[in-house]
């Protein structure tokens, strides 16, 4: 990799920042006025499969071509040889076979399509058939509207389902349909290579109730690819950066939120580093999320989730219009879900915080309140002559007034500890609800020339239930309401009359992407966008956890008697005496609001170069200047636990080539084809040296029917503000008595200390920005045996090397790897020779990894079988890190840290068989994960395996739906879907990690649940 000195990065963004203005309006405005049509070709092709002979086709001809590549396999076409036109040619091969084709006469877009039997009408193919759900071709009286083709890694065009270069995973909206999911967070559960990822929905642990239980992200739907930091999985929509958030707190990623699987065309998944096709922040992979265009239809789809064992509905509904009216065209989505939730308390693992039977400790006693009523704890020199230390509680019946000493001393002692369990007031997923609109549009002004629009607005919520306001070991003065005792004491317990305060997430969000789009001559594409983007995440605590102390002091100083708060009261029975909304007003509301926004300027074009023996060599150009801007407006001078506000001005350019360089027209054996790529991004910053990031790909087929590819690239990541800028603040630090870290330079012995550890937490200025490396080999392998048509398997050798990685590491990793930001104090008596003095402060900022290295592999399986009983359909993927290491510096040895635990990317594998005829869709799908641990401390948290089922049903393929059509039922189903989906048939319970606590990623607390999906189209597509 090579950088740019940072003395010449202005130099060299200033004149290049200058230019992107004349570069955006020539490139858009003046090109177009080249558009023409493609001339005849020559062309030279054998008698083979349709999707072999079509992907030859796509080359000779430059055209570009959508089919679904699992309906048209199988299909012997036509050999063609001599000069056509690309539509003359195309007719030609598919003469006399079950498939046509039709072409879109404003744009000559040419689609493929399977008929509906051998003599089907040739003229107007698929037109009463609905086509394949997940393809992009839309076919309306001969009229063929398509998504842009451009598969996700790579900026020039390619056909959709091909196997390329890169190893890409594609879910299309037959399969996101077929798992039940409801939105795309859980999608993420399908997808063996996502090792952590969020719904949008907070799940909350009753530890986390001394602190806050959320914070402004809690809405936020991300993920991450094979154990890339956060934020090192850029994740697109349309190609496009999604939005960032967490800036504040210190958790910057990217979000999916307020995308309707309604409105989803396919999810494509790079599994390699892209940063020289995307820029920063793809070291890991990428994830693009490509919406629907080209609708012709009305579709109203209508979803209903709950559990078998308690009430969590979730319902969705969602309403997608699409429409052509001349030359405009576009599609609009509203979408609508709201959820209830499940508390701690609805589940028998989950019932208590004592959670020593499942391997862990009991939490109870970190809070030690005996009872709602509490605690009081007298001190010396009391007026009714108690020993010191009494231990008192709150009579029943107490309204805190004309009380005495007696009465309280008659109400005995407190019971002992455990104390009052939190868990019977936490909720472990969040209420939901979620608002968006999508919509795209595009006005066609001539055949090659259009403009566009994209927007997208939504708001996400989730509310949680807090516990009661506490009274944590309050001081109340002697003086104070309904204290009797003539001397100040201690207080603790919980209000359990008042209702608990709802903790809010919201987040609104909104983006809009216009530019140009056109043709020009020689089969070259252009785009030239603007797009903005605005994310306004915001965290509600309405009085937070404990009464302050200072509000409660500032209280009893008020003139009216009526206004001072009485703490003395029983809570259990409700005798409140305290005027309503005081004893709220006294705790500690929290408020945490964050605003980015994003703009970026694009342009690009793809197309041939210029044609050699082997096909067209092809290439893509552009530039693309993004700037992207933090602020916290609630943030203050004082406040040391937040970013600094800042922004980020990114200036770069692209290319890449693809080099046909043996095709099956060389007719060389053993070489069906072989072709090779390179890419390189150039990009500039001013507080970093600029970057570039090169990318060289291969792939070679020996026979039609493997793929070898192979592929090397370099990645550039820099530090996010919250790294840099979060002002160092001292904490206290308290280690657990249960399962305390491990001081390994003192033989291992346990760190808890009687008193908290100073520590330093904030940003650190002198990180460096991360540097990656890349390497992929891959085979992909399609059975040509007859009897195994359809059948493909795909495997894929990685290997990623992080330099610098950005790391906020765990105490024991950060012991071990740099104990040089630990301090100590001196040798205690007894200490063994050698051995330092124990650690007394550490320095918990964030701190560069020398050398992080994750090697591993994935596998993939399909099989499409048409049988006379009907078509069956097998996916299976695997993703197995075996290697996981991490160096503290370049040439030092591997450390045992979590770095170096490959069960922190443990297996995972995910597979379905699915059955269809006549409408039927009846499947299985599956979830595995093994055995893994985060820390080499803590004890392995056991495998989880999950099992689901569905079965839906097409009434627009009954024939009895159709008989009857003029029936209102027959109206009502007619183009309509009706799907089940089980999940957790067998009901699993989610298996217990170290600290006690369900581990989520494949089963949740949910148990089993079923969701009902109904949609319904009105008009054709």
């Amino acid at each position: 990799m090579t950088t740019t000195p940072r003395h010449l990065s202005g130099v060299w963004t200033r004149p290049l920042r200058g230019a992107w203005a004349l570069a955006f309006t020539c490139f858009t405005l003046c090109l177009p006025v080249l558009a023409a049509e493609a001339p005849k070709r020559s062309f030279n092709l054998p008698a083979a499969d349709a999707v072999e002979a079509l992907r030859g086709f796509t080359e000779q001809s430059g055209e570009q071509i959508v089919y679904p590549v699992e309906r048209v396999r199988g299909v012997r076409t036509n050999p063609v040889r001599g000069e056509y036109t690309p539509r003359e040619a195309l007719e030609a091969m598919l003469a006399e076979t079950t498939l046509s084709v039709v072409q879109d006469a404003a744009t000559g877009a040419l689609v493929v399509a399977r008929d509906s039997g051998p003599n089907g009408a040739r003229e107007e193919p698929a037109t009463r058939q609905r086509p394949e759900r997940g393809t992009t071709p839309r076919s309306e009286g001969g009229s063929v509207v398509l998504d842009e083709v451009r598969i996700t890694g790579s900026r020039i065009r390619g056909l959709l389902g091909e196997a390329v270069m890169q190893p890409v995973l594609t879910l299309t909206a037959t399969d996101i349909e077929r798992t039940g999911a409801t939105s795309l967070g859980e999608v993420f559960r399908y997808i063996p290579q996502v090792n952590s990822y969020t719904e949008g929905q907070f799940q909350q642990s009753p530890f986390a109730f001394g602190a806050s239980t959320g914070d402004a992200t809690s809405t936020r739907v991300t993920a991450t690819l094979r154990g890339s930091p956060v934020g090192g999985t850029l994740l697109l929509i349309n190609g496009r950066r999604a939005p960032r958030t967490g800036q504040q707190s210190g958790q910057d990623a990217y979000d999916l939120g307020g995308i309707p699987l309604s409105a989803v065309e396919r999810i494509e998944v790079l599994l390699e580093g892209a940063s020289a096709i995307y820029g920063a922040d793809a070291v890991g992979g990428v994830i693009n999320v490509i919406l629907k265009r080209g609708y012709r239809s009305t579709d109203l789809r209508l979803s209903y989730e709950n559990t078998f064992k308690t009430d969590v509905n979730v319902k969705s509904v969602s309403l997608t219009h699409g429409f052509a009216e001349g030359k405009l065209s576009g599609m609009v989505t509203l979408s609508y879900q709201e959820s209830g939730n499940l508390m701690w308390r609805d589940r028998d693992f989950l019932r208590t915080q004592d959670r020593r039977e499942w391997g862990a400790g009991n939490d109870n006693t970190a809070f030690q309140i005996p009872s709602a009523n509490g605690t009081i704890n007298l001190g010396a020199g009391n007026a009714a002559g108690l020993p010191a230390g009494t231990l008192l509680t709150i009579p029943s019946g107490s309204t805190g007034t004309n009380m005495t000493v007696e009465d309280f001393v008659g109400a005995g002692s407190p019971p002992p500890p455990p104390g009052t369990d939190l868990a019977i007031w936490a909720a472990y997923n969040s209420a939901i609800e979620r608002k968006s609109a999508l919509a795209n549009f595009e006005y066609e002004f001539r055949i090659g020339l259009s403009a566009f629009l994209e927007a997208r607005l939504a708001n996400n919520r989730t509310l949680t239930t807090g516990s009661p306001l506490a009274v944590s070991n309050l001081s109340v003065p002697a003086n104070a309401p309904g204290n009797v005792f003539g001397v100040p004491v201690t207080l603790r317990r919980y209000l359990v009359d008042l209702e608990p305060s709802v903790r809010v997430s919201e987040n609104t969000s909104r983006s809009f992407v216009v530019g140009l789009r056109g043709e020009l001559l020689s089969d070259w594409r252009y785009e030239g966008s603007a797009g903005y983007s605005f994310s306004r995440p915001q965290y509600t605590d309405p009085y937070g956890f404990a009464i302050n102390a200072a509000n409660f002091n500032e209280a009893l100083a008020n003139p009216d008697p009526a206004q001072r708060p009485n703490l003395f009261y029983d809570a259990v029975g409700g005798f409140n005496p305290n005027p309503t909304g005081l004893l709220e007003s006294l705790g500690n509301p929290t408020l945490s609001l964050e605003e980015s926004t994003a703009w970026i300027y694009e342009v690009k074009a793809d197309g041939p170069l210029f044609r050699m023996w082997a096909g067209d060599v092809r290439m893509a150009v552009g530039a693309e200047f993004r700037q992207e801007k933090a602020k916290f407006p609630l943030v203050t001078d004082a406040d040391l636990f937040s970013a600094r506000p800042g922004s980020r001005d990114v200036t770069g350019v692209f290319a890449e080539l693809r080099v046909p360089l043996v095709s099956e027209l060389q007719d060389i054996p053993l070489v069906h084809r072989l072709e090779v790529s390179a890419a390189v991004r150039h990009d500039g910053y001013e507080e970093f040296p600029d970057a570039t990031t090169p990318r060289f790909s291969a792939g070679y087929r020996p026979v039609s029917w493997l793929l070898a590819r192979a592929s090397y690239g370099e990645g550039y990541k820099v530090p996010t503000l919250s790294q840099l800028t979060a002002p160092q603040r001292t904490v206290n630090t308290f280690f657990s008595l249960v399962n305390p870290p491990l001081d390994i330079y003192r033989g291992g012995e346990p760190i808890f200390e009687p008193r908290p550890m100073p520590s330093i937490f904030g940003g650190n200025p002198n990180l460096l920005p991360e540097e990656t490396e890349s390497k992929t080999f891959g085979l992909v392998l399609e059975v040509p045996h007859r009897w195994f048509d359809g059948l493909s398997f795909s495997y894929d050798y990685y290997d990623h090397t992080y330099v610098n990685r950005i790391s906020a590491m765990a105490f024991a990793d950060r012991l071990e790897i740099f104990p040089e930001l630990f301090t100590r104090g001196p040798n205690l008596p007894g200490d063994e020779p050698g051995w330092p003095g124990p650690i007394i402060s550490y320095d918990n900022r964030p701190v560069n990894i020398g050398v992080n290295r994750i090697s591993g592999w994935d596998a993939g399986v399909k099989y499409f079988r048409p049988t006379p009983i009907g078509e069956f359909v097998l996916n299976g993927n695997v993703s197995q890190a075996t290697r996981n290491e991490s160096r503290p510096r370049p040439g030092a040895p591997v450390t045992n840290a979590v770095f170096a635990v490959k069960e922190f990317l443990p297996m995972r594998i995910s597979g379905s068989v699915f059955w269809l005829d006549s409408g039927w869709e009846v499947g299985a799908l599956f979830s595995y994960r093994d055995k893994f641990k985060r820390s080499v401390n803590e004890r392995l948290t056991p495998s989880a395996i999950r099992w689901d089922a569905r079965v839906s049903y097409d009434f627009s393929q009954s024939n009895w739906a159709q008989t009857d059509a003029s029936s209102w039922w027959g109206r009502a189903l007619a183009d309509s879907r009706l799907s089940v989906t089980i999940y957790n048939v067998f009901d699993a319970t989610p298996p217990m990690n170290s600290a006690g606590l369900p581990d989520s990623s494949v089963v949740d607390a949910l148990g089993p649940r079923y969701v009902i999906t109904f949609i319904k189209s009105f008009g054709g597509r």
